[in-house]
């Protein structure tokens, strides 16, 4: 005996997906990014840094500060590419007559890192999982795996300051 397809369950399972999205207000334009994840993840489990605004995760003054200079004339620039990257470019100026130094945060997935390794790094033994000096020339770029959590990607003018950034970002990563 063949049963006859029943049209209303999908129509039900639809209704019982849409009710099961949260009794969660949505998050305000005011509320940095980065607390509305924390907010939505389960508890004990790493945020999806895909979906943070780096930007508001590690403010540009902030930034400067840890690279002693002060934040540039452009704000901030950053976007979220949910699965896959978020990303935010600032401007450090140094002080007058120098040029400003421009400054990249990336965060992957902590599955991207082995991606992320380019022929010729330069492994980095004491900061975070693992890290690399990517053999970039045009910019130098500090690749972090902290497991579970991301993959810290910071570019900067000098190695220096490409650690220091990965550094700072690592901290902010750790209090959510």
């Amino acid at each position: 005996m063949t049963r006859k397809p029943h049209f209303l369950t999908p129509l039900l399972l639809l209704l019982l997906v849409a009710g099961c999205g949260g009794s969660q207000p949505a998050p305000t334009a005011t509320e940095p990014a980065a607390t509305q994840t924390q907010n939505t993840a389960p508890a004990g489990s790493a945020p999806d840094v895909t979906a943070l605004d780096v930007c508001a995760l590690v403010p540009v003054a902030e930034v400067a500060a840890e690279l002693g200079g002060s934040p540039g004339d452009h704000p901030p620039n950053g976007h979220a590419y949910a699965g896959a990257e978020s990303e935010c470019w600032y401007e450090v100026a140094g002080g007058p007559g120098t040029t400003p130094e421009v400054v990249g945060v990336f965060l992957y997935p902590p599955e991207f890192f082995e991606g992320t390794r380019e022929e010729g790094a330069i492994d980095i033994p004491d900061l975070g999982d693992k890290a690399f000096r990517s053999p970039r020339t045009d910019i130098e770029t500090v690749i972090v795996l902290k497991r579970g959590v991301a993959v810290v990607d910071a570019r900067a003018g000098t190695q220096d300051h490409a650690r220091k950034v990965a550094e700072l970002v690592l901290a902010k990563l750790e209090g959510l």
